[in-house]
């Protein structure tokens, strides 16, 4: 019963207001780190224009945005921690744990975020890095050292929302 209400939370959290909570985060940086508006700027009128509105068509050519919504994503994961149901039907040996059938876990997915032997400076708002190292950081649960949204069978289904940007 308790890991059908960890669920729920995980739904009822992870279906309200997060891209609202991205897009303050986002803010938040780029007020912070004013280069790094200026860059996103500069990129928006060479790509876009200001005659337009930014199209679908435009997302795959707007790098360097890309980099700050994975940036953002890095530093502020719409849920820091997530529930995971394990649906093994016998004990599971992982990193030393012995974990039984249907074990419930919670996994800090910022903690993973701003794992020091993934990320240089982690805590740093630092957009650049992605771009400077050619890092092909993937956030639908493919790359380890970023889970936004999980990974696997039990993968948050806004995953598909934000990919629309990434």
């Amino acid at each position: 019963m308790c890991m059908h209400v960890c669920v729920q939370m995980d739904l009822l959290g992870g279906g309200t207001e997060p891209t609202i909570m991205a897009v303050e985060w986002a803010l938040a940086e780029l007020l912070r780190n004013p280069e790094t508006m200026k860059q996103a700027l500069s990129e928006l009128d060479t790509i876009v224009g200001r005659d337009r509105k930014v199209e679908e068509s435009d997302l795959k050519q707007l790098g360097y945005l890309e980099a700050i919504v994975k940036e953002i994503l890095h530093l502020h994961p719409p849920l820091p921690i997530m529930f995971h149901a394990s649906h093994e039907t016998e004990w599971q040996l992982i990193q030393g744990y012995s974990l039984p059938p249907m074990t419930g876990l919670f996994v800090n997915v910022w903690a993973i975020g701003c794992d020091p032997n993934a990320w240089e400076k982690p805590l740093e708002f630092n957009p650049q890095r992605l771009i400077q190292n050619k890092k092909n950081i993937d956030v639908t649960g493919q790359c380890f050292e970023l889970l936004p949204f999980g990974s696997g069978r039990q993968v948050c289904p806004g995953h598909l929302f934000s990919n629309l940007l990434i």
